[in-house]
Formats: C-alpha cells, sequence, structure tokens
C-alpha cells in the first residue's frame, strides 16, 4: 500500500501533466500536422481537419483508460505484481498516447501524395551560415555556482559520516544512505550538460532573412537556459534539505518522501512558463515565416516522430512536433543511443518476472545436522549452531530500513540497519509472522523466521536442544 501511494503521489501528476502537454503540443499548427510539413493554405483542408477530429477523439478516450489503470494496482497484495503494474503503466501510456497521432501521420501523407501537396521531389535544405555557432546563451559559470553548493553539501555529509559525535550519532546510517545526496547532486551535472548539449544545437531556418532566424534562436535558447539552471538551483536546494535531514537521521525519510513529492511540482512547475513561452515565441515569428518547407523531407521522419536521416552529420535535431530535441538515428551516436534503449526494453519483463518469481518462492529455515539452513531461491545462510549467540525469540521486529536486500509484504532478506539504535543486522524471514529468532554470530546480529511461525518454533526449540 505504501508503494502504491508514494508511486500515486509522484508519477500520477507528472504523468498526466504528460498528457497534456503532448495533447496540446500534438496539435496541427505552425506549418506542421502530426509530424508533417503542410502550408498554411493547405492547412484549411477539410480532410486534414477531420483527421484532426478523429486523433483528438482517440487522444481522450486514451487519456482517460491511462488515468483509471495504476488503480488496479490498490487491489493487489503483492509488492513484486504492483511494481509490474505501475511499470506496464509506463509504457502503456506511451504507446496510447503515441498511437493516434502515428495514424494521424500517416494519413497526413497519404493526404499530402494524393492531393499532390509535395512541392518538390528533392526539396531545398536551407542552413543558416550568417554567425554560424554564435548564437550561445548558456554561460558554463552560472552553472557551476548551484554545482559547487550541491556538492559542498554531499562532502558535507560524507565528512560527517566517518565522524562519531552528538551530531551525527549513528555514523554508519548516515553513510549507508549518503549515496543519495550524492546521486541529487549529480542531477545539476545532468542539467549543466543538457543546456549546453541544446545551446549548441543548430540554427533553425524559418525565414530568409538571417537576422530572423538568430533572434528566433535566442529567444528559445533563452528560455531553455533559464529553464535548466532554475531546475538546478531547485536541486541544490532540495539536496541541502536532504543532506541536513540525513544529518539529522529522524528526519531523513520524511524529507525524501515529502521532498521528492514537492521537488517534483517545482520541477513541473517551472515547465508551464516554458511551454507558455515557446508557444508566444512561435506565435511572435509565425509571421516571419517565409520559407514553404522545412529543412527537413517528411521521408526523414519515421511516423514523424523518429528521425532518421543519413545525410544529416547532426546527431541531435529539433523535435518537429513538442519542445526540445531528439536524435538522428542515422548516427553512430544514435545507433548507440537506440541499441542500449532496445536492451533496457527487453530486459525489463526479465526483471520483473523474476522479481515476481522472488516473492513468490517460499522462505525456508531449517536445520541440518549442526548448521542451520536458510533457504529461498538458494542456500542464502549457512550457520553453525556452535556459533549461535544470545538466542532470543522475540515477537516483534525494531523498525528498520534497507541498505541491501529484499523488503516485501512476505519477504526480508538482506543487510539492514535499525533506526533507532543505528545498528546494522541480517534479515532472513517473512515480516508476516509473528515469531522470530533473534541471536548474534561473530557479533553480527541476525533476525530470522520460517515461511511461519511453526517452521520457527521447531528451528528455534532444535538449536535450544542442541
Amino acid at each position: 500500500m505504501i508503494l502504491n501511494i508514494m508511486m500515486l503521489v509522484m508519477m500520477y501528476p507528472m504523468m498526466m501533466i504528460v498528457c497534456f502537454v503532448m495533447y496540446t503540443s500534438m496539435k496541427p499548427k505552425n506549418g506542421m500536422a502530426f509530424g508533417c510539413t503542410v502550408s498554411a493554405v493547405h492547412m484549411k483542408d477539410e480532410t486534414l481537419k477531420e483527421i484532426e477530429r478523429q486523433w483528438s477523439v482517440e487522444m481522450k478516450r486514451n487519456i482517460v483508460i491511462t488515468a483509471l489503470l495504476p488503480f488496479t494496482a490498490f487491489f493487489v497484495p503483492y509488492v513484486s505484481i504492483q511494481i509490474t503494474i505501475w511499470t506496464v503503466w509506463v509504457f502503456v501510456l506511451i504507446v496510447l498516447l503515441e498511437w493516434p497521432f502515428i495514424k494521424a501521420n500517416a494519413k497526413v501523407k497519404d493526404l499530402k501524395h494524393g492531393m499532390g501537396w509535395y512541392d518538390k521531389e528533392n526539396p531545398e535544405e536551407f542552413i543558416e551560415l550568417k554567425a554560424a555557432g554564435e548564437v550561445r546563451r548558456v554561460k558554463v559559470g552560472t552553472f557551476l555556482i548551484p554545482v559547487v553548493v550541491s556538492a559542498s553539501a554531499v562532502a558535507l555529509v560524507y565528512g560527517l559520516s566517518f565522524v562519531e559525535n552528538d551530531l551525527v550519532k549513528k555514523t554508519g546510517y548516515v553513510q549507508d544512505f549518503a549515496i543519495i545526496i550524492l546521486m541529487l547532486a549529480f542531477l545539476n551535472v545532468l542539467f549543466l550538460w543538457v543546456a549546453q548539449w541544446m545551446d549548441r544545437q543548430r540554427t533553425e531556418v524559418i525565414s530568409t532573412q538571417s537576422d530572423v532566424n538568430l533572434n528566433y534562436a535566442r529567444a528559445k535558447k533563452n528560455i531553455w537556459k533559464d529553464f535548466w539552471l532554475q531546475s538546478s538551483w531547485v536541486t541544490t536546494v532540495y539536496v541541502w534539505i536532504c543532506a541536513v535531514a540525513l544529518i539529522f537521521y529522524d528526519w531523513f525519510d520524511l524529507a525524501i518522501l515529502v521532498g521528492s513529492l514537492v521537488y517534483t511540482f517545482v520541477v513541473m512547475g517551472l515547465a508551464v512558463p516554458v511551454i507558455r513561452k515557446i508557444k508566444e515565441v512561435e506565435t511572435h515569428y509565425e509571421k516571419e515565416r517565409d520559407i514553404a518547407v522545412d529543412s527537413d523531407d517528411d521521408r526523414y521522419w519515421i511516423w514523424g516522430l523518429l528521425y532518421y536521416n543519413p545525410k544529416d552529420k547532426h546527431t541531435m535535431v529539433s523535435q518537429r512536433v513538442g519542445m526540445g530535441t531528439t536524435i538522428n538515428i542515422a548516427t553512430k551516436a544514435g545507433k548507440i543511443w537506440w541499441g542500449v534503449s532496445i536492451i533496457v526494453m527487453l530486459s525489463l519483463p526479465v526483471l520483473l518476472g523474476w522479481l515476481i518469481f522472488e516473492e513468490f518462492t517460499p522462505i525456508s529455515l531449517s536445520i541440518n545436522e549442526d548448521e542451520v539452513h536458510a533457504s529461498h531461491l538458494k542456500l542464502e545462510h549457512e550457520l553453525l549452531i556452535t556459533e549461535i549467540e544470545n538466542l532470543e525469540l522475540v515477537t516483534e521486529c525494531p523498525s528498520m530500513t534497507k541498505v541491501v536486500g529484499s523488503a516485501m509484504d512476505t519477504l526480508a532478506k538482506g543487510s539492514f540497519r535499525i533506526k533507532e539504535t543505528g545498528e546494522k543486522c541480517i534479515l532472513f524471514l517473512n515480516p508476516q509472522n509473528e515469531k522470530f529468532l533473534k541471536f548474534e554470530v561473530d557479533n553480527q546480529v541476525y533476525y530470522m523466521s520460517g515461511i511461519d511461525d511453526e517452521e520457527t518454533m521447531t528451528v528455534y526449540e532444535e538449536i535450544k536442544n542442541k
């Protein structure tokens, strides 16, 4: 239930915003209809308007379907199935939102061929040469400030994690979760890279007048530069909040849960003005457009979404639909990127299947001669009974945080840390049981149980009688 609530709070609003952005950005405008170039005169064609109407109906229907799908996870008691539902939901969302667009793209291409709207068999390609490469709005120094500030939070956490004092009483706890602060801080480096990457894209040609093209590029690049810089500062604030919460460990879980929600909403909130400002720029420069055909032919756009042009040496190009850039699959980098993406997508069913198999495979605790065997999928622990000390039968485990391992409703195994004391322990148990074994081996604390209380009691009695 906690997983479902976290996913619903963190992912659901973001995905619904994505639905809204895709619905609004995919509508025909600025000489583009579903990934195909269409002149202003042909935009008024009734057949094209009917294609848009059918697309709109399908999009609205699919958005409703995707909005309801995640709630099925609340009726499933198994964590692995819940994770599978949420993962499948993301892919279903993408497919259901893209499929109406892909069909509309095919219809528009057929319409253009049937009506003879293609002016040239080999359309001209326009490239802006004036001040080539000089339209740069990102200053590295302004981005390095939040990078350094967030890095100082990481340095503070890692520095204090090795000091035993009153401020950091549970140094082990801080060491275990300092990696989260490091990963958050690394986002600022990523933002800097993306900002520079977008800033270096070629100038889009919308007019035969170079000044118009350059001013158009400056306006759009300024908007994106401001967005990435603002996102970087928001991330820096979040990094410091998490760092302080981790040092005062009692507040860390709450900071991550609530902070992630607030952080997601703030960053998505920063994206809303970007959409509005980009639209204003497009509207302002619409009257300046005097090139009938865009520099990239429809033939190079698969489904109007994927760009494949062996003649174009640029790795990144502006998207035909929506905002930002997309990758040229025909380039070496584009092929590598797509290869990695395909491998990741194919590995997901395997990983989800393994997760389900792990949760539905029962654990086993038994005595084999003079050893305690803990098995799950394989033999996990093999402990000599003579080395077991301070054996207790407890009815409740302390509140813990997972360091490495699995933490599910019916399975908890791996390395965990007790929140109250900061002590690290090894778990191998079914959390739904009411009886657990607590003991020590070589000063390492273990909490174990069998698949049920009966199996746990049997092992407990056998150990005592050895």
